[in-house]
């Protein structure tokens, strides 16, 4: 004799289990969609579990200059400024990153910045998922302007982060631009 509160249970766990089946299926696919046509063994993946992203460079780009190209780790001196800007400009930042051995899931930038101690900035932004492949990514901000004025002049301190979903960080680093009136 079998009694019904024995027969939910089992269809309960059937469900469960193809509720299980299901979704991994459904991430399998969606993986493989993020894939595309990567070659596989070129690019190691499998061999690790966790995503490899490199930051290759920034490139600070303005309508009135050359671009300015910042590779990564930054080579300044401590407490030296690494580039100078004039108050008011216009500029777009890109950066640029490689992706190997496994999908990066909601990766992020994050970017600080300081003046005299006093945090005058602070930007997220959600760069989004990405497979690995072996050409470079590249990722472009929205135009942005530099303060200007008397009291806007002077020596900045910026740190930036890289991160995933998980809160693995890619990169952290920091550096010091200045604003001069030319």
């Amino acid at each position: 004799m079998s009694l019904p509160h024995s027969n939910v249970t089992k269809n309960w766990f059937l469900a469960l289990s193809f509720l299980s089946r299901s979704s991994l299926r459904r991430i399998k696919k969606w993986k493989q969609q993020l894939l595309g046509r990567v070659d596989l063994s070129a690019l190691a993946v499998g061999e690790s579990k966790e995503a490899e992203v490199r930051i290759l460079s920034m490139t600070l780009m303005f309508q009135e200059r050359p671009e300015l190209v910042l590779p990564i780790p930054f080579t300044n001196k401590p407490k030296s400024s690494l580039f100078t800007l004039k108050g008011g400009s216009k500029f777009r930042t890109k950066f640029t990153f490689t992706v190997s051995k496994n999908i990066v899931s909601g990766l992020k930038f994050t970017g600080s910045i300081w003046k005299t101690g006093v945090k005058v900035h602070s930007s997220k932004r959600m760069l989004g998922t990405f497979s690995p492949r072996p050409d470079p990514y590249t990722y472009e901000t929205e135009e942005d302007t530099t303060p200007s004025g008397m009291l806007a002049r002077g020596k900045y301190f910026v740190r930036i982060k890289f991160l995933d979903d998980d809160g693995k960080c890619y990169l952290d680093a920091s550096y010091y631009f200045e604003i001069q009136k030319n």
